[in-house]
Order: structure tokens, then C-alpha cells, then sequence
């Protein structure tokens, strides 16, 4: 089910981008863009991660005043781990065990759709902000690691901290949609200052690690992202 929705968002994109209203057809032109800012986990990958910097750039074509398309890549790396920090409960002598060793992070490469839209003002002109909202779809690919955990199920006291559980990966390319609003400050009608808020939804998933209390599967991965970047417009007339 959650596959048919993402699948009709790229739908509506597309719809989008091809109808929206080009009462303003005066503004087009192509340029590219990089951007830097900050992912917060957000519910079941929160309780496991904490915020990591994101980094990406953009290449867009402004199809009218009023509306852009974008292609993303961006790139996270969410290494500061809740899980690795957790200890263990041993039932064989019922104390508490840290993993010193432990690591658990998970990467993001990603190519995304979007379709921006500035219904309000003069759209994407002159030297001023310009506010418009983002809708995104695409790629989300991943790649979550465990490894050095020692392993929980020893029968035999003492607790050898050399076993350890085999690493656990796993490795996806997952689809995801992202919304969010931002706007624009032109110095000229070349260069743009890009300051933007999302919200991104992945169909992806971290397995429970019980022994640590993380019972439950996290799914989807959800993050909430903030970030400035500056934008470069070629062709714009």
C-alpha cells in the first residue's frame, strides 16, 4: 500500500510539473545549485539516531516564473548511534554490558525529483525572497551497519567481550517522498540564496536489536531536514 502511494506522489508530480499554469512563460532558463544543512531523525529512527549534516547540490530548470524543476543528490551519514551506546542485560549473571567497540551508523545517498512552486508575488523574479512550497520524490538509497556488538547469547561466565555478534548490513535503494516550504533571496537575477525545510518519508527499515531494547522494527525512516544553499540561474530572461 505504501508503495502505491509513493508510486501516485511521482505520478502527481509529473502531472504537476506539466500543467501547472505558465501564465508567467517569460521566466525560463537551467542552472545548478549546492546546498549544506542538518537531518533530525524523527520517531523510530529518532529513538536510534541522533541529527548529522547533510550535504547535496541540484541542477533546475525554471520552467516560469511561478514554477522550478529540480534533480537532487544529497548525502547524510547518521553515525552517532543510540544503539551503540546501550548496554546489555547478561541472564547468566543479570548485570549490564556495554558494547565498547560497538558501532551503528547508516548512510544516504539519494537522487530526488522535486517540483518547486512560488504561487504567491512575482514568483522566482527580481531581487527580493521569494517563498514557495517543495514537493520531492525519488531514490533514497541506504546502507545501515552494526558491527564489534558483543554477543548477548554466552552460556558460559565470564562474559567473553571478543564474540561478537556477526555485523549486520543492510543495503537498499528505497523510494521516499519529501514536502516542505523555503524561499529564495536573489542578489541578481543570476545568484539566489536558497533557505528551505522539509520532511522526508523512506520506505526503509533498522531491525530490532532487543537485547538492547530497540524491540520494535523502525519503518519508514523519517527526518526532518533544514538547510541554505545557493542557487545559480543561466539563460534566465
Amino acid at each position: 500500500m505504501k508503495l502505491k502511494k509513493i508510486k501516485l506522489w511521482l505520478c502527481l508530480l509529473g502531472i504537476l510539473g506539466a500543467t501547472y499554469p505558465a501564465e508567467a512563460q517569460t521566466t525560463r532558463g537551467w542552472g545548478v545549485g549546492t546546498f549544506g544543512g542538518y537531518s533530525l531523525p524523527v520517531l523510530g529512527m529518532g529513538s536510534r539516531f541522533s541529527g548529522a549534516e547533510q550535504f547535496g547540490a541540484t541542477w533546475h530548470h525554471l520552467r516560469s516564473s511561478r514554477l522550478m524543476m529540480e534533480l537532487e543528490y544529497h548525502y547524510s551519514n547518521f553515525d552517532n548511534s543510540e544503539e551503540a551506546k546501550q548496554a546489555f542485560t547478561w541472564a547468566v549473571d543479570g548485570q549490564t554490558y556495554l558494547s565498547p567497540e560497538a558501532v551503528s551508523q547508516i548512510r544516504f545517498h539519494s537522487a530526488v525529483f522535486n517540483v518547486v512552486v512560488a504561487p504567491w508575488g512575482e514568483g522566482f523574479e527580481g531581487k527580493m525572497f521569494r517563498s514557495y512550497i517543495a514537493l520531492g520524490a525519488g531514490i533514497y538509497g541506504y546502507r545501515s551497519e552494526r558491527r564489534n556488538f558483543i554477543y548477548p547469547g554466552q552460556k558460559n561466565p565470564p562474559l567473553d567481550p571478543t564474540q561478537h555478534l556477526n555485523p549486520q548490513i543492510n543495503e537498499k535503494a528505497a523510494l521516499g517522498v519529501n514536502v516542505g516550504f523555503g524561499t529564495q533571496r536573489f542578489f541578481s537575477d543570476k545568484v539566489a540564496l536558497d533557505l528551505r525545510a522539509r520532511y522526508h518519508v523512506v520506505l526503509g527499515e533498522l531491525h530490532p536489536m532487543a537485547a538492547w531494547g530497540f524491540d520494535h522494527q523502525a519503518f519508514p525512516l523519517q527526518f526532518f531536514q533544514i538547510g541554505a544553499g545557493l542557487k545559480f540561474y543561466f539563460q534566465k530572461s
